[in-house]
């Protein structure tokens, strides 16, 4: 799991190891990591990207609450905001 801070913009990435996928791992971690960074850092969005074809991925973003905004080569952009 890795927040990486450029000026205004926050983004996230993370990897789970293929014997621990599918157990909710990066949903939770990640769930914990933006709780964290809203409060101690006072985020107001978190970008993410993940490949096309990277399902679980995709499935992580919408599970924490970040909305796809569209397409960037062969990536998909999400976004979450805290209000």
């Amino acid at each position: 799991m890795e927040l990486r801070l450029s000026g205004d913009e926050a983004n996230v990435s993370y990897l789970v190891a293929a014997e621990l996928r599918g157990h909710g791992l990066a949903t939770h971690a990640l769930e914990a990591l933006l709780t964290w960074g809203a409060r101690e850092l006072a985020l107001d969005q978190v970008n993410l990207a993940c490949h096309v074809e990277n399902v679980a991925s995709r499935r992580v973003a919408e599970k924490c609450k970040f909305v796809f905004l569209g397409y960037e080569g062969d990536e998909l952009k999400f976004r979450r905001e805290f209000l």
